[in-house]
C-alpha cells in the first residue's frame, strides 16, 4: 500500500482507505463511547487535514488535543493491554496508513516483526459502512448462559480435580465430568434444545462455548498404590474433618510413608538421568523391561474364529545408551534398541539371564569395548534375584565395574515403554492396512523394515 502523501487527495482509492480505516475503528469500538469520537474522525471535510496533522508529533500535542488526542491515547492503551497474539490485529488498523517511525512517534510500542506481520493482515471488506465477516457470528450471551446451565445440570463434579480460573483471579474451579463422549453430549443438547425451543448450535460452536471446566473423564491405570493412599491421606488431613486419635495416627503414618516414597522416587530418577548425562566414552547404560505379550495372527479382514486362534509372544526390550565420536569428532549420545522375541511366555530370571548374555556377545557391544556398565530395570521378581546378581559376578572379568540399579517400585517407566508403544502402533498399522503377521519371523521382519525406514 502506498503512503497517503503519494495518493491523489480527491481520488476514490484515497477515500476508500480512509473509510476502511474509520469503519475498522468503529467496529472495534463496539458501540461504546469510543464510537462517538469516531463519528467525525474521517467523515468530515477536515479529515484530510487531521490525517496530515497526525503525522506531526508536535501538532498532536499542540493543535489537535480534545477528541482526537483522546482517541489516539485510547488506542495506545488498547494496544499495550492486548495479549501478544492480538497486538498485530490492532496495529494493522494503523500500519497500512502510517510508517513504523510515525507510529512510534505517536507512542505505540511494538517490534519490527509485529509491524511487518500487521501489514500482511488482509483488510476487512465493507459495504455501506458496515463490516462483513465470513463464518458464523458469535452466539448470544443468553445462549451461552443456557449452554452453561445445561452443562452443569447434566455433569457430575470431579472428586479431586480443578482448573485455574480463566479470569486469573479467585479460587480454582472444580472440574465436572461428562457422562459420555462430547458428540453424544451434543446430541443430548440438541434434543433438549428442540424441546425447550433454545437457540440451535452447530457441534463446533457447542464445543467452543462449552465451559472449560467441563471435561470427558479418563481412566487412570497402573498407578502406584503408595502414592494413591498417601494423596488420599494428605487430602483428608488438610481438610476440615474430625478424627479419633487412632485414625489420625494411621493417616499421618500414610502421609509420612508417601513423603519418603516420593523423595526416593525423585532421587532415583535424578540419579538415572545424571548417569546418562555424565556418560563417558567406554561406558554404557542398559535399560531393560518386559512388554505386555503381543498377539499374532490378526489382519485387515478377520473371521470370527481368528480372535480365539491368535498366538502370543514375549518381548524383552533393551535400550543400550552410550557415547561415541562421530565423523566431526564430536561426542554424541547413541540410543540402540534391541528386542528379544520368544514363544516362551514365562517371564522368569532364566530368560532374562540368557538375553543379557546374548546382548553382551553382540557386535555392537564387543566393538565398543565398554569398560563400565550400568544396568537399570524395575524391581520385578524376574529382574531382582540371585541369578542376575550371579551373572554380574560372572561378567566382572570383562568389565572394570558393573552396577545393578533398580527403579523405585511402581515407578519404573522408562525409554523401553516408549519404544514398546511404537512397536504396538507399527503392528496395528500393518495388520489394518497391509497383511497379517502370523509368525515370529514375519513380526521381526516387519519391525526391522519399519524402524530402518524411520531411523
Amino acid at each position: 500500500m502506498k503512503e497517503l502523501t503519494q495518493l491523489n487527495k480527491s481520488g476514490g482509492y484515497y477515500k476508500k482507505v480512509i473509510r476502511t480505516f474509520a469503519n475498522n475503528l468503529e467496529h472495534i469500538a463496539a458501540g461504546h463511547s469510543l464510537s462517538q469520537l469516531l463519528d467525525g474522525f474521517f467523515c468530515t471535510r477536515k479529515g484530510r487535514e487531521i490525517e496530515k496533522e497526525m503525522r506531526n508529533k508536535q501538532t498532536i500535542n499542540s493543535k489537535l488535543g480534545g477528541k482526537l488526542l483522546k482517541l489516539v491515547d485510547q488506542f495506545k492503551e488498547i494496544h499495550s493491554a492486548a495479549p501478544i497474539n492480538e497486538k498485530r490485529h490492532i496495529l494493522s488498523l494503523f500500519s497500512k496508513i502510517f510508517t513504523n517511525e510515525e507510529l512510534k512517534e505517536f507512542g505505540f510500542q511494538f517490534t519490527s516483526s509485529q509491524f511487518s506481520n500487521s501489514r500482511k493482515i488482509k483488510s476487512i471488506s465493507f459495504k455501506a459502512g458496515s463490516p462483513e465477516y465470513k463464518g458464523r457470528p458469535a452466539i448470544s450471551h443468553e445462549a451461552q448462559k443456557i449452554l452453561k446451565s445445561f452443562a452443569y445440570q447434566n455433569t457430575s463434579p470431579a472428586a479431586n480435580r480443578t482448573i485455574k480460573n480463566p479470569d486469573g483471579s479467585g479460587s480454582p474451579i472444580p472440574v465436572r465430568y461428562v457422562p459420555c463422549c462430547l458428540h453424544c453430549f451434543f446430541e443430548l443438547y440438541c434434543k433438549t434444545a428442540t424441546q425447550s425451543h433454545w437457540e440451535n448450535l452447530s457441534e463446533s460452536s457447542f464445543r467452543k462455548y462449552l465451559p472449560k471446566e467441563i471435561k470427558v473423564a479418563k481412566k487412570a491405570t497402573d498407578l502406584c498404590p503408595i502414592c494413591e493412599e498417601g494423596k488420599k491421606a494428605e487430602k483428608r488431613l488438610n481438610g476440615r474433618f474430625l478424627f479419633s486419635e487412632e485414625e489420625w495416627k494411621i493417616l499421618n503414618e500414610k502421609k509420612q510413608i508417601y513423603a519418603t516414597h516420593k523423595d526416593y522416587v525423585k532421587k532415583q530418577r535424578a540419579s538415572f538421568e545424571a548417569q546418562i548425562k555424565e556418560l563417558k566414552i567406554g561406558e554404557a547404560v542398559v535399560l531393560y523391561d518386559f512388554k505386555e505379550n503381543i498377539k499374532l495372527g490378526g489382519g485387515p479382514r478377520e473371521v470370527s474364529q481368528t480372535f480365539y486362534t491368535k498366538s502370543q509372544r514375549t518381548i524383552l526390550g533393551m535400550c543400550l545408551i552410550f557415547k561415541q565420536e562421530n565423523e566431526k569428532n564430536e561426542v554424541e549420545t547413541k540410543f540402540n534398541y534391541i528386542d528379544f522375541v520368544s514363544e516362551d511366555l514365562t517371564h522368569d530370571a532364566f530368560f532374562v539371564k540368557r538375553c543379557l548374555e546374548k546382548l553382551f556377545s553382540m557386535p555392537i557391544f564387543q566393538n565398543n569395548r565398554f569398560k563400565n556398565l550400568h544396568l537399570w530395570c524395575d524391581g520385578g521378581k524376574h529382574f531382582k534375584n540371585k541369578n542376575i546378581i550371579f551373572l554380574c559376578l560372572q561378567q566382572s572379568n570383562n568389565f572394570n565395574s558393573i552396577e545393578l540399579n533398580f527403579f523405585i517400585p511402581y515407578h519404573g517407566k522408562s525409554l523401553c515403554d516408549s519404544h514398546f508403544s511404537i512397536i504396538s502402533r507399527i503392528q496395528q498399522a500393518y495388520e489394518k492396512s497391509i497383511d497379517s503377521i502370523d509368525s515370529t519371523e514375519k513380526f521381526i521382519e516387519v519391525m526391522n523394515d519399519s524402524f530402518s525406514r524411520f531411523a
